[in-house]
């Protein structure tokens, strides 16, 4: 299969020169780059023509946009770091690092964060603003749904359990929670409960509520 010819050599892409043609990687031809920070290293053909936004720079101008991020913020050295910045670069870690171990859970999946978040700590930070309290991490409301200020609030462990993917989901009275929840507001054996739930199609509005709590003064089926 013939490679159609380009003479790269002093080529100028973002951050990077091409300085030579290198030796072929099977069928592709490589190219010697270097960038502006003085990193030499070889670049793929096809990319360089592509002009992708990840080979403009060696990777120098994501640490800077990072170290940019953190001296703005100030809560992500060492001295100063604060879980909502922990949990901002968790979720990001999980959605975009293959090496995370829980990437397999999140971004294998296809869950991703959106780009305001993804590109600003500080506009996750506005949207979410600060935890309740320590035991409280990032949720998303629908489990199947990416992180995004509609889908994400603070919630407690025990509140992320209730949101797991398995769990069933049940409207009612005008709000959607999972059936454990639902269980624990009424007071009642989960398993009772969802097998009385589901004698009734799945419809806590014709349920006899009476049975669970007489207190909570439900109303009616019409």
């Amino acid at each position: 299969m013939s490679i159609k010819k380009h003479n790269l050599v002093g080529f100028k892409i973002g951050r990077i020169t091409v300085l030579s043609e290198a030796d072929m990687r099977g069928a592709s031809r490589m190219w010697n780059v270097e960038c502006e920070c003085g990193k030499k290293y070889v670049v793929y053909q096809g990319n360089l023509l592509k002009n992708t936004t990840e080979i403009k720079s060696c990777g120098c101008y994501t640490r800077e946009l990072i170290v940019k991020r953190c001296l703005t913020h100030g809560e992500s050295s060492k001295a100063t770091v604060t879980t909502e910045y922990k949990a901002w670069a968790s979720m990001i870690s999980r959605c975009y690092n293959p090496k995370c171990p829980s990437y397999k859970y999140y971004g294998a999946k296809g869950i991703t964060v959106c780009d305001e978040w993804r590109n600003s700590y500080e506009c996750f930070l506005k949207d979410m603003g600060r935890k309740p309290t320590p035991k409280h991490s990032n949720d998303r409301i629908d489990s199947k749904k990416n992180y995004e200020k509609s889908n994400c609030k603070w919630s407690t462990d025990k509140e992320q359990q209730y949101n797991r993917g398995s769990n069933h989901l049940i409207e009612h009275l005008g709000e959607v929670k999972p059936l454990g929840m639902w269980a624990e507001i009424y007071k009642t054996d989960r398993r009772q409960f969802r097998y009385r739930l589901k004698m009734c199609d799945w419809n806590m509005d014709v349920m006899n509520f009476r049975y669970y709590n007489d207190t909570l003064q439900l109303k009616e089926p019409a």
